[in-house]
């Protein structure tokens, strides 16, 4: 991608308990996106992390958001989408702080947004794109996929990716929503959707993580369940609605 440099961009980290990936992630990305544009932000939202993350943030030169009273990947998004809004990013990309997400692909999703997108997903599941992941990962991976192109209807290959830019417009757009924990990511796309923005996929590699644990827990897989099923439920009773009339 040629250089954009009035493009002002934010890279939005969502940490818990990442201070060993962070020391090589941070140095990555601002040489990725340094080439693109000499505007732009890291911002680090750190869950209050006890491994010192988010003194290892700040010494790498990123703004750090730290939450002590406040939980879920959802209002860790909309936080670091608000910080970025505010310091006048253009374009916001979201991404994990684990190495999961490939610096190297930050450029392909800017260049979707200049050139029309509003939101553009790094997906796993086109042409080009790569997963490496467990099998139990894996697994509820597709079968959220499943279930949320039946629910939305959305034609969007990998719509739980959580590697995605945002335009401004498309960035306050959801920070109306209130969904917290992964879910969060499937119902930015059902609002953008109803906003009539646009949506777009691009190629990654999606990798195993270089240090620590997943945060995918339980919690998140039962609310993402229970978003679907509304989201089912609304759907079937349109369905009947329509065909009674």
């Amino acid at each position: 991608m040629k250089g954009n440099f009035k493009v002002n961009v934010a890279v939005v980290l969502l940490t818990y308990m990442e201070a060993e990936n962070i020391e090589t992630l941070i140095p990555a990305i601002k040489g990725v996106v340094s080439r693109v544009t000499e505007n732009f932000d890291v911002i680090v939202v750190d869950d209050d992390s006890p491994d010192g993350t988010a003194r290892a943030a700040e010494a790498l030169g990123s703004h750090v958001l730290v939450r002590r009273n406040e939980r879920g990947l959802g209002s860790a998004i909309r936080a670091g989408i608000r910080e970025a809004l505010s310091r006048g990013a253009d374009v916001i990309i979201t991404m994990d702080a684990d190495w999961q997400h490939n610096p190297q692909h930050i450029p392909r999703l800017i260049n979707a947004c200049l050139e029309g997108a509003d939101i553009a997903l790094g997906s796993r599941r086109i042409p080009g794109g790569q997963l490496e992941m467990g099998l139990f990962r894996g697994l509820i991976s597709l079968g959220a996929k499943k279930l949320s192109n039946i629910a939305l209807r959305s034609g969007v290959k990998d719509p739980t990716s959580g590697f995605r830019a945002y335009n401004r417009r498309a960035a306050e757009e959801v920070l109306a929503l209130r969904t917290n924990g992964y879910v969060f990511q499937v119902d930015s796309l059902r609002l953008a959707r109803k906003r009539g923005l646009r949506i777009v996929e691009a190629p990654i590699s999606f990798n195993s993580r270089k240090h620590g644990v997943s945060k995918l827990g339980l919690s998140e897989v039962m609310e993402y369940s229970g978003l679907l099923f509304t989201l089912l439920t609304r759907r079937l009773r349109t369905a009947v609605d329509s065909f009674g009339g």
